[in-house]
């Protein structure tokens, strides 16, 4: 299986993610790895076993980008899955279902990079907000829709926003 992604939750305890084969919950201390998969009609499973990235937010919940299957939120202590896809008729879903990386920064924003464009996630109130980039001499500094595949805030919190122009 070819890895997609990692995170922790915390000393001994790591997460990884697999391109087609969803993702372990591996415990470095047991020995044990949990499998999660998508389950068809299990609305309480992994949207998507295309996983791209994973994340660890500040609260410790673990967020699963997928290939097709949109963003989903797995809390470890519930065992709960929440799953955020792509609805035309929902005027704050996310922007797409192909999601490739997840960055929440020190100043609060829960930043969402998809293969069509970067969202703002509004975690309270599960709504996506599309990244309006600022203009500079009356063009926007990057496009809206540039597919955005890494995301980084550096020491001096700046954000770095890898892309894809074609």
């Amino acid at each position: 299986r070819v890895v997609s992604g990692f995170c922790s939750t915390g000393p001994g305890i790591l997460w990884v993610g697999y391109g087609g084969g969803g993702f372990d919950k591996i415990d470095l201390h047991s020995d044990r790895i949990t499998h999660f998969r998508s389950k068809s009609n299990d609305p309480n499973s992994l949207s998507n076993n295309d996983v791209t990235s994973m994340y660890t937010s500040g609260d410790g919940i673990i967020w699963i980008s997928t290939m097709n299957g949109g963003l989903n939120q797995y809390d470890p202590v519930t065992g709960k899955f929440i799953s955020y896809n792509i609805n035309t008729n929902r005027p704050y879903s996310v922007r797409s279902n192909w999601i490739q990386q997840v960055l929440e920064t020190r100043g609060g924003l829960f930043l969402i990079g998809t293969n069509s464009g970067l969202d703002l996630f509004d975690k309270k109130h599960a709504r996506f907000h599309p990244f309006i980039p600022e203009l500079k001499d009356g063009e926007p500094v990057i496009p809206e829709n540039i597919p955005v595949n890494a995301l980084y805030e550096d020491s001096k919190g700046r954000i770095w926003i890898s892309g894809w122009l074609y």
